[in-house]
């Protein structure tokens, strides 16, 4: 009786979980179709929305020159999240020919609007002198205005740069303050990052404990160098004849 019960309950449950995937289909299809009408009527948003649907390939074949087409008219009209989409298409050659200076272009656009992704990124470009000549003030200074909404990343390369006086003077506990702020959002970089300097005892007494506690925390998000420096540093942190403990010149914490 017990296995039959369970063999209809599985039927009845097949049964149920067939019908809510061709609801959310058709509901998908329905969205997909609503958004074209707006798009071709000149929406921004649904023009951003719809480029991201064929970016992804949610719902329809995935297409990078339809969602850069979308995301360009969207641009035209002033549409930041679009300008930023646009910008990153550029930066990688998605779905058009890869151009720097055109993305640096479309990430200002969007910065000066006040989105913390594109000033994140512009702010990137010229710490890399990416398609704009290298400045590391700006970087500072863009990476700052993404940091003070909030935005991990940002946070990261604004904490990184005190600690190291890139492009501002050399603050190292500001510096944690804000590696502090984004490892707290979880970001994995900065966890390595504090890390680091827990290892090194950068501007803090050293805390290898501490330092393990970060390295592990990236780790489980499965960032790569902060794998390797946590095995490394648990091996370091056995002393032996031959290996005296944590080597700082091993590990440079860097973007």
């Amino acid at each position: 009786m017990w296995n039959r019960n369970l063999r209809l309950a599985i039927i009845f449950f097949c049964i149920l979980l067939f019908i809510v995937v061709e609801y959310y289909q058709k509901a998908a299809c329905h969205s997909v179709e609503w958004l074209q009408k707006a798009a071709e009527q000149g929406n921004s948003r649904a023009q951003w929305e719809l480029g991201g649907i064929y970016a992804t390939g949610h719902g329809v074949a995935k297409d990078d020159r339809m969602a850069v087409e979308l995301w360009q008219r969207a641009a035209e009209q002033g549409f930041a999240a679009a300008q930023s989409n646009l910008g990153a298409m550029y930066e990688a050659g998605r779905g058009v020919t890869q151009d720097e200076r055109k993305a640096v272009e479309l990430y200002q656009k969007a910065a000066e609007q006040g989105l913390p992704v594109a000033q994140y990124n512009l702010s990137v470009m010229y710490e890399k002198g990416r398609g704009v000549a290298q400045d590391e003030r700006k970087a500072v200074e863009w990476s700052q205005k993404a940091a003070d909404q909030g935005y991990a990343a940002a946070q990261t390369l604004l904490g990184w740069m005190y600690a190291e006086g890139r492009g501002v003077a050399q603050d190292e506990r500001k510096g944690m303050e804000w590696l502090q702020k984004a490892a707290n959002q979880g970001d994995a970089k900065a966890q390595t990052l504090l890390g680091a300097i827990y290892a090194d005892g950068r501007g803090v007494p050293q805390d290898k404990r501490k330092a393990l506690e970060w390295f592990q925390k990236a780790a489980d998000q499965g960032y790569q160098s902060a794998k390797n420096a946590l095995n490394r540093l648990q091996n370091e942190t056995a002393p032996t004849a031959r290996n005296p403990g944590w080597d700082k010149t091993k590990w440079n914490p860097s973007l």
